[in-house]
């Protein structure tokens, strides 16, 4: 589960989508309606990106979380197994430069404390002295 996820508390007043629905092409509130229908548009395209990223997010954490199983149940720095951006991007189908995105300042909560995703990659154990 991801926490803080904006998505699930972003919602379009019920009453604005009724309003919608009543679009009246001969009203002189004409580019009034319009505004409203452009704001609407635009919070439906909001939510939609913050769901396609909390998608992405699982996709990628559950393929992490597949290839450091070991890291992942132990807590122990020993059973990290080398991996890098591009191996992810190539199992989930997104670029590396979407896992890199996805995956930077970002913390997992394990049983063994909050991990930084960039620790579990090769390039940041060597360069973090592990």
């Amino acid at each position: 589960m991801l926490t803080n996820n904006p998505a699930a508390s972003i919602r379009i007043n019920k009453e604005y989508v009724d309003l919608m629905k009543k679009e009246n092409s001969g009203s002189k509130r004409k580019p009034e309606f319009n505004y409203f229908r452009k704001k609407v548009d635009e919070a439906k395209w909001l939510i939609e990106a913050l769901n396609q990223r909390e998608h992405s997010m699982m996709e990628i954490m559950k393929v992490i979380g597949c290839l450091q199983r070991d890291f992942f149940l132990t807590g122990e720095k020993k059973n990290l197994k080398p991996m890098i951006l591009e191996d992810v991007a190539k199992i989930t189908g997104y670029d590396i430069s979407t896992v890199s995105r996805i995956t930077c300042n970002k913390y997992a909560q394990t049983h063994h404390g909050n991990i930084l995703l960039k620790d579990v990659f090769s390039n940041a154990v060597f360069s973090n002295g592990w």
